[in-house]
């Protein structure tokens, strides 16, 4: 059942992102034609404007260069708010008589919608890290294969870095999955708790994020002074076994975290709904 309800969020929400990735694709291909147009006329290595044109030339480059990392930046935040907008439209608003006569339980359809959006953030990375690296190819006249080469030999000549990288990416990673589990628990409380539902729910957002975020800080501080109780505060410089250790108990305070809140916003669909 879980499978059928992804299945029909993607079909539901692939309009509108394809709608956003038609415009991206359109903002990348005039980002690389003004960047080969700047590489060819060797504005990039002269460092000099010789002609009126080039100042044209460069100045479009660098507004399409600026709005190429605000549409890629964009893009991730517009698919978390898509999803809460779906969220709320879907299981808390008109759509909520509907969905809640299902039998389905409430916290497969949450799920479904979390899934979906974690997916649509993923291809949309991939997008981005695609488009730098043809971007990337554009400026400096380089092939697919040596632009790969070149961004990935420092990863697979140094253990430490990769490492260091996987360990960030599963960071952030878990981050999103609290953000949106944390918008998604602060909508469900606002609906249910007040009767202004915009106001109630910035409200139960707020909320939320500072009492979560004030547990991640105690829970991680109090683990990390048990495991290291002579270096809480202070970590010698000779050892990065402990900085890995905080990371990774980072990283379980968070995803605890998110699992509670998985499990608040489930107790509000099913125990406390107030649809209008």
């Amino acid at each position: 059942m879980l499978l059928k309800l992804i299945k029909n969020e993607i079909s539901c929400t692939k309009k509108v992102i394809k709608t956003m990735y038609q415009g991206y694709c359109f903002l990348i291909l005039a980002t690389i034609i003004f960047t080969m147009l700047c590489n060819g006329q060797n504005i990039f290595i002269q460092n000099e404007i010789t002609s009126t044109s080039d100042m044209f030339l460069l100045i479009f480059y660098s507004i399409t260069q600026s709005f190429f990392v605000i549409y890629s930046v964009g893009m991730v935040i517009m698919c978390i708010i898509y999803s809460c907008f779906r969220f709320y439209n879907n299981m808390l608003y008109d759509d909520g008589y509907v969905m809640m006569c299902l039998p389905v339980k409430a916290k497969n359809q949450m799920l479904a919608k979390f899934i979906t959006t974690i997916m649509w953030i993923i291809i949309t990375i991939i997008l981005i890290l695609i488009s730098g690296i043809l971007v990337q190819m554009a400026s400096s006249s380089t092939t697919f294969f040596d632009t790969i080469t070149t961004l990935f030999t420092p990863f697979i000549n140094d253990f430490n870095l990769f490492m260091a990288t996987v360990i960030i990416a599963l960071l952030l990673f878990s981050l999103l999955f609290y953000v949106i589990l944390m918008i998604y628990t602060g909508i469900s409380i606002g609906t249910s708790r007040f009767k202004n539902h915009l106001a109630g729910s910035i409200t139960s957002i707020i909320f939320v994020s500072i009492t979560s975020i004030i547990l991640f800080f105690i829970a991680t501080g109090i683990i990390n002074y048990c495991l290291y109780p002579q270096s809480a505060i202070l970590i010698s410089s000779n050892s990065i076994h402990p900085i890995i250790v905080m990371i990774f108990v980072a990283l379980i305070v968070i995803n605890t975290i998110s699992f509670i809140l998985f499990n608040i916003t489930n107790h509000y669909l099913t125990k406390k709904l107030n649809l209008q």
